[in-house]
């Protein structure tokens, strides 16, 4: 009986030998494969302003534009335009009944030149003592009445007339010849339109940025393609209610290709701080958002618990041979705030110089060797915030 028991000890030993070497050979080539880098294609992130753009529609109105009234009640003659001529400053447009008008004008004459003959006479013998000075004062004082008399029945026979107060295109009218118009009837419009105004509203975040004299470009609601013009005026105060400030711009028109009233508009960037720039195909989506896979020296992967460096700081500029490193991958969150091109921009704390897979990263994972194959130079590791462009690989 010892015997037999000695001989199963020895088979049970054996057997446990045998069990612990098969397990470590086991891991021995999990590890293996565990530690076998894939490839990757990586790149630094490069820095890119976060751009705003600001929108605005605004209205045009003609450079001078003015509703056409008489300025006496009578009955319409003449209408000598029609709707959409150019008419010339002073031209007539509308003739009104002027008979009472030119009577009064004639009567005025007459009397001036009674007047005139008076004084001319008692001046004659101003120096004889026939005259005395009241009538010869009396005599000067009728001339000059009568001069006004003339001026006015003159005014009063002109504004029979309508005329052009300056060159022009001219829109409808609902005069006729024999309507009878009081000053309160419009006749027409009258508009210079060889320069538009167009007047639109920008948000006060953009105060200072649009200047008088500036050249900026407006987009006319019946084309794509925008337009130049220059900013005329800059509005001098803020809309406490609306927060907003109005800037009124100038566009050439000589050739009539736009109307008043029409609508244009506006596109602003305001470029404000710089952020890291990755590109999209970087970026990958998961179950709680948005994350990239960035590279570390595996050292930096063998630290323990929260001792590891924070793959979103910037990197040193050591990896001057980067696809013969030793490198493992290290996800991060990020938070896409903004896009410019093929490039998304990423909130701080990730910065720019930070080295992360562009290509393979669905091969990836935490901690995975990755394997760099293409190297690294040491200088598109600096970030140059004056020419973030050179940055770009």
């Amino acid at each position: 009986m010892p015997k037999t028991s000695a001989i199963l000890c020895l088979i049970l030993l054996q057997t446990s030998l045998l069990t612990l070497m098969g397990c470590s050979d086991t891991k021995d080539s999990a590890q293996d494969r565990a530690e076998q880098a894939v490839s990757v294609i990586a790149e630094p992130l490069i820095s890119l302003p976060l751009t705003q753009i600001y929108q605005a529609i605004g209205t045009s109105r003609a450079q001078q534009t003015a509703d056409l009234y008489a300025r006496s009640a009578g009955e319409v003659n003449q209408v000598t335009f029609s709707a959409g001529d150019y008419v010339q400053k002073g031209e007539v447009l509308v003739r009104l009944d002027a008979r009472r008008e030119a009577l009064a004008l004639k009567q005025a004459q007459i009397d001036l030149d009674q007047a005139t003959q008076l004084l001319t006479r008692y001046r004659k013998y101003e120096d004889t003592g026939a005259i005395s000075v009241t009538d010869l004062e009396e005599a000067e004082v009728a001339k000059q009445t009568a001069e006004v008399s003339v001026d006015t029945a003159r005014v009063a026979l002109s504004d029979r007339s309508i005329r052009a107060p300056f060159s022009g295109y001219i829109g409808f009218s609902e005069v006729d010849p024999g309507d009878r118009i009081t000053e309160s009837t419009l006749i027409a419009t009258l508009d210079n339109r060889s320069q538009l105004f167009v007047d639109f509203e920008l948000p006060e975040q953009q105060l200072g940025n649009v200047k008088t004299g500036d050249k900026i470009e407006l987009t006319p609601s019946n084309q794509s393609l925008p337009i130049d013009a220059r900013v005329r005026t800059a509005g001098t105060r803020v809309d406490s209610e609306t927060r907003t400030y109005q800037v009124r711009a100038v566009l050439d028109n000589n050739a009539d290709r736009f109307k008043p009233g029409m609508s244009f508009s506006i596109e602003l960037q305001n470029q404000g701080v710089y952020l890291a720039a990755a590109a999209e195909e970087s970026v990958v989506w998961g179950s709680d958002g948005a994350y990239v896979w960035t590279v570390a020296p595996a050292s930096q992967a063998t630290a323990s618990g929260d001792t590891a460096r924070d793959p979103s700081s910037e990197p040193t500029s050591n990896v001057s041979n980067a696809s013969n490193a030793n490198f493992v991958a290290k996800r991060v969150d990020v938070e896409i705030v903004g896009r410019q091109g093929n490039r998304v921009l990423l909130a701080e704390p990730i910065k720019p110089g930070v080295l992360v897979i562009r290509r393979g990263v669905q091969k990836v994972r935490e901690d995975q060797p990755v394997e760099l194959t293409e190297p690294v130079e040491p200088e598109k590791l600096s970030v140059d915030r004056r020419a973030p462009e050179a940055l770009s690989s």
